[in-house]
Protein backbone atom coordinates (compact mmCIF):
# COMPACT_ATOMS: atom_id res chain seq x y z
CA UNK A 1 0.00 0.00 0.00
CA UNK A 2 1.26 3.50 -0.97
CA UNK A 3 -0.19 6.30 1.44
CA UNK A 4 0.08 9.33 -0.52
CA UNK A 5 -0.63 12.20 2.03
CA UNK A 6 -0.58 10.10 6.08
CA UNK A 7 1.13 9.73 7.92
CA UNK A 8 3.63 12.43 7.75
CA UNK A 9 6.79 10.30 6.93
CA UNK A 10 8.58 8.72 4.61
CA UNK A 11 9.55 5.40 7.01
CA UNK A 12 8.15 1.99 6.26
CA UNK A 13 5.66 0.38 8.13
CA UNK A 14 3.04 -2.80 8.95
CA UNK A 15 -0.50 -2.32 9.21
CA UNK A 16 -1.52 -4.70 10.77
CA UNK A 17 -0.08 -7.87 7.55
CA UNK A 18 -0.31 -4.73 5.26
CA UNK A 19 3.49 -3.28 3.91
CA UNK A 20 2.55 0.45 3.80
CA UNK A 21 4.92 3.06 2.12
CA UNK A 22 4.21 6.33 3.11
CA UNK A 23 5.32 8.66 0.52
CA UNK A 24 5.29 12.12 2.89
CA UNK A 25 2.67 13.84 1.08
CA UNK A 26 2.32 16.27 3.46
CA UNK A 27 -1.14 17.18 1.95
CA UNK A 28 -1.21 20.59 3.09
CA UNK A 29 2.44 21.66 2.08
CA UNK A 30 2.86 22.84 -1.66
CA UNK A 31 6.19 22.18 -1.58
CA UNK A 32 6.28 18.28 -0.61
CA UNK A 33 3.30 17.78 -2.59
CA UNK A 34 5.11 19.08 -6.01
CA UNK A 35 6.93 15.49 -6.22
CA UNK A 36 4.40 13.00 -4.94
CA UNK A 37 3.78 11.56 -8.06
CA UNK A 38 7.31 11.44 -8.82
CA UNK A 39 8.33 9.55 -5.44
CA UNK A 40 4.79 7.77 -6.10
CA UNK A 41 6.60 6.48 -9.49
CA UNK A 42 9.72 5.36 -7.89
CA UNK A 43 8.52 3.58 -4.51
CA UNK A 44 5.55 1.78 -7.01
CA UNK A 45 9.16 0.97 -9.63
CA UNK A 46 10.47 -0.58 -6.95
CA UNK A 47 7.87 -2.54 -5.15
CA UNK A 48 6.59 -3.90 -8.47
CA UNK A 49 10.53 -4.89 -9.53
CA UNK A 50 10.53 -7.42 -6.67
CA UNK A 51 6.61 -8.62 -6.73
CA UNK A 52 4.70 -7.91 -9.66
CA UNK A 53 1.37 -6.15 -9.30
CA UNK A 54 -1.66 -7.59 -11.07
CA UNK A 55 -3.88 -4.26 -10.39
CA UNK A 56 -3.83 -1.11 -8.91
CA UNK A 57 -7.01 0.18 -6.83
CA UNK A 58 -7.36 3.92 -5.54
CA UNK A 59 -9.29 5.59 -2.98
CA UNK A 60 -11.17 8.63 -3.30
CA UNK A 61 -11.94 9.74 -6.88
CA UNK A 62 -9.06 12.42 -6.67
CA UNK A 63 -5.47 12.75 -7.44
CA UNK A 64 -4.79 9.23 -6.17
CA UNK A 65 -6.91 8.09 -8.58
CA UNK A 66 -5.40 9.95 -11.81
CA UNK A 67 -1.92 9.18 -10.30
CA UNK A 68 -3.74 5.03 -10.60
CA UNK A 69 -4.47 5.82 -14.21
CA UNK A 70 -1.26 6.94 -14.94
CA UNK A 71 0.55 4.07 -13.49
CA UNK A 72 -1.96 2.05 -14.69
CA UNK A 73 -1.32 3.30 -18.32
CA UNK A 74 2.80 3.10 -17.56
CA UNK A 75 2.70 -0.41 -15.90
CA UNK A 76 -0.17 -1.83 -18.39
CA UNK A 77 -2.26 -2.86 -15.30
CA UNK A 78 -6.28 -2.45 -14.65
CA UNK A 79 -7.39 0.81 -12.27
CA UNK A 80 -10.29 -0.05 -9.99
CA UNK A 81 -11.22 3.43 -7.89
CA UNK A 82 -13.28 3.49 -4.92
CA UNK A 83 -15.35 6.13 -4.44
CA UNK A 84 -15.47 7.15 -0.95
CA UNK A 85 -17.67 10.34 -0.28
CA UNK A 86 -18.26 13.76 -1.53
CA UNK A 87 -15.72 12.78 -4.33
CA UNK A 88 -18.62 11.96 -6.79
CA UNK A 89 -19.89 15.78 -6.60
CA UNK A 90 -19.78 17.93 -9.89
CA UNK A 91 -17.16 20.10 -7.92
CA UNK A 92 -14.63 17.41 -7.82
CA UNK A 93 -11.32 19.21 -9.63
CA UNK A 94 -9.96 15.42 -11.12
CA UNK A 95 -13.79 14.07 -12.10
CA UNK A 96 -13.21 15.15 -15.85
CA UNK A 97 -9.45 14.14 -15.89
CA UNK A 98 -11.24 10.74 -14.38
CA UNK A 99 -13.90 10.01 -16.27
CA UNK A 100 -11.88 9.54 -19.71
CA UNK A 101 -9.97 7.02 -17.87
CA UNK A 102 -11.26 3.16 -18.71
CA UNK A 103 -11.48 2.16 -15.03
CA UNK A 104 -13.45 0.41 -13.17
CA UNK A 105 -15.53 2.74 -10.48
CA UNK A 106 -16.92 1.44 -7.18
CA UNK A 107 -19.21 3.15 -5.11
CA UNK A 108 -20.93 2.42 -1.92
CA UNK A 109 -24.16 3.43 -2.27
CA UNK A 110 -26.59 3.68 -4.93
CA UNK A 111 -26.94 7.36 -4.63
CA UNK A 112 -23.15 7.44 -5.31
CA UNK A 113 -23.69 5.40 -8.73
CA UNK A 114 -26.29 8.09 -9.98
CA UNK A 115 -23.29 10.25 -9.74
CA UNK A 116 -21.16 8.20 -12.40
CA UNK A 117 -23.95 5.91 -14.04
CA UNK A 118 -22.19 6.66 -17.15
CA UNK A 119 -19.53 4.37 -16.13
CA UNK A 120 -21.80 1.93 -15.23
CA UNK A 121 -20.01 1.66 -11.25
CA UNK A 122 -20.29 -1.53 -9.37
CA UNK A 123 -22.18 -0.78 -6.04
CA UNK A 124 -20.38 -2.92 -3.03
CA UNK A 125 -22.65 -1.79 0.13
CA UNK A 126 -20.77 -1.87 3.31
CA UNK A 127 -22.46 -4.06 5.82
CA UNK A 128 -22.39 -6.74 8.31
CA UNK A 129 -22.84 -10.48 7.09
CA UNK A 130 -24.91 -11.59 9.09
CA UNK A 131 -24.01 -15.36 9.25
CA UNK A 132 -21.24 -14.36 11.57
CA UNK A 133 -23.36 -13.15 14.12
CA UNK A 134 -24.24 -16.08 16.81
CA UNK A 135 -26.84 -14.12 18.86
CA UNK A 136 -29.27 -12.28 17.07
CA UNK A 137 -29.34 -9.11 19.15
CA UNK A 138 -27.46 -6.24 17.73
CA UNK A 139 -25.64 -3.39 19.35
CA UNK A 140 -23.84 -1.08 16.79
CA UNK A 141 -21.20 1.09 17.48
CA UNK A 142 -20.98 3.24 13.81
CA UNK A 143 -18.82 6.20 13.63
CA UNK A 144 -19.17 8.72 10.47
CA UNK A 145 -21.76 10.36 8.79
CA UNK A 146 -24.85 8.51 9.43
CA UNK A 147 -27.22 9.26 6.37
CA UNK A 148 -29.30 8.08 4.36
CA UNK A 149 -26.93 8.84 1.64
CA UNK A 150 -24.46 6.45 2.53
CA UNK A 151 -26.78 3.89 2.46
CA UNK A 152 -26.92 3.59 6.74
CA UNK A 153 -30.67 2.44 7.17
CA UNK A 154 -30.99 3.03 11.02
CA UNK A 155 -31.43 6.88 10.63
Amino acid sequence: MFALNYPVSNKKYSFPNINVIPLNGENGNIFQRTFLYKRLKTAFENENANNRFSLIHSFWLFESTVFAIKLGEIFELPVVASAMGEDVLATNKYANQISKAKIEIVCASKFQALYFKNFKPKIIEPGVETSIIKEKKYDFIAVGSLTQNNNWIYC
